[in-house]
């Protein structure tokens, strides 16, 4: 997968990208953005969470990638990333915009 600076994204043209672990990548446009995953990561997710093409937008649907993918981001170490899984942010988020998911996926809706 090719996710480079002016690659077109649902939204928009990326003026950032960085890699959070191999296949997995933040990209950003001037008014917005999300998380590209490549079609075997995207594969990965399961058919009630995955969104086609592998594009998640940072608002919401970040927190799946994130979920499903702690240990591989973890382990690349991008700062950013990492704090925000320490900081629990992706089941929060997942909790909170898709609840169903984030009971089906935890088997239960409480956040530990």
């Amino acid at each position: 997968m090719n996710v480079q600076i002016g690659m077109q994204t649902p939204w928009g043209r990326a003026d950032y990208t960085k890699m959070l672990a191999p296949g997995i990548f933040s990209v950003a446009t001037p008014s917005h953005g999300g998380i590209k995953v490549d079609a075997q990561h995207n594969s990965s997710i399961p058919a009630y969470m995955r969104q086609s093409g592998g594009w998640y937008e940072e608002d919401c649907d970040w927190a799946i990638p994130f979920v499903i993918f702690e240990k591989e981001i973890i382990s690349h170490g991008e700062e950013y990333a990492v704090k925000s899984i320490n900081k629990n942010a992706h089941k929060e988020t997942l909790k909170r915009w898709h609840p169903d998911a984030f009971k089906k996926f935890y088997k239960t809706g409480i956040v530990s």
